[in-house]
């Protein structure tokens, strides 16, 4: 009897300790909080779990995390070097306001340090945008315009890897006008990795659609991008079937066009060709030949 108790003893012991030994689950929702790598070159995720479930006390305990270094040495807090001087969630949007210290960071970190807060801080459903200034002041990017309102999608970069080696750039979007009759040149300041083209960049953000209300997308939101190369100033885009479907109120030649005057704004493209899952000889909507490369169309830009 005596062994026997001895022998129970022993085994409650041991899943006392098999228990203490498990790793804790923590308690909340798990949020990807993005941090800077300790060389401050790219962007990190790490899950961070809230206990609130209000928003503003969603937003208050993501801030909190992104102000508070990690346990995980090889991670930075991106906001631990920059005071906030106050914060206003309303009608969706959250302006964030820092001393001048923001500042002193050098561009790259910048950079980085403004694509990890708006990741982090637009991953919440209520949030649609994210707005920075500094002691009451507009930001400025490094080519000196206003930032304005920011999305995780402003910080691109590619599929499988990490934010690295970011640079600053403006382009030309030509996007519909109000009937879809006519092409209007918009400009947007975005950060975006070096290891992605210029050519692809600008088409993945025509796809993502405009961001003021005086114009309207071109191209269905769900096209895919299946190639984009350059050769002798000849842009190829070979993009999905999804592409094929009309934007309501918009014409063929604006979508085309709009495609091909964002495109030959760059520097490296003369002219553009367009396939549909590999196959340019194809009527689009029935009405544009995809069969040669189209060139600058000026008369569709509205005055």
């Amino acid at each position: 009897m005596r062994r026997l108790l001895s022998l129970c003893l022993s085994l409650v012991l041991a899943l006392s300790l098999l228990s203490g030994c498990g790793k804790e689950v923590p308690e909340g929702t798990p949020y990807q909080v993005s941090y800077l790598n300790r060389e401050k070159t790219k962007v990190v995720t790490n899950p961070y779990y809230v206990t609130a479930t209000d928003t503003m006390g969603i937003i208050a305990q993501l801030i909190e995390a992104l102000q508070t270094q990690p346990e995980e040495y090889e991670m930075i807090a991106p906001m631990a070097g920059v005071n906030l001087l106050s914060y206003e969630f309303a009608d969706g949007l959250l302006l964030m306001d820092f001393d001048s210290g923001y500042r002193s960071m050098t561009n790259t970190e910048e950079v980085l340090t403004r694509a990890a807060i708006v990741r982090s801080l637009d991953a919440l459903e209520e949030v649609s945008g994210v707005s920075f200034t500094i002691a009451g002041e507009a930001l400025l990017d490094a080519l000196g315009n206003p930032v304005g309102v920011m999305k995780a999608e402003n910080f691109v970069d590619n599929p499988g890897t990490e934010i690295n080696s970011y640079e600053q750039a403006q382009l030309h979007l030509y996007f519909a006008n109000s009937d879809g009759t006519a092409l209007v040149d918009t400009y947007r300041t975005i950060a975006y990795s070096t290891n992605i083209s210029m050519e692809r960049l600008v088409i993945e953000q025509l796809i993502a659609g405009p961001n003021i209300d005086e114009v309207i997308a071109t191209i269905p939101a769900d096209t895919k991008i299946i190639s984009i190369a350059v050769n002798d100033g000849v842009c190829y885009v070979n993009l999905d079937d999804h592409f094929l479907a009309a934007v309501p109120s918009v014409s063929a030649e604006v979508t085309i066009y709009s495609i091909v005057n964002s495109l030959v704004e760059l520097t490296s493209v003369n002219k553009v060709s367009i396939s549909v899952n590999g196959a340019s000889d194809m009527m689009y909507r029935e009405s544009i030949s995809l069969a040669k490369p189209f060139e600058r169309n000026l008369e569709l830009i509205a005055e």
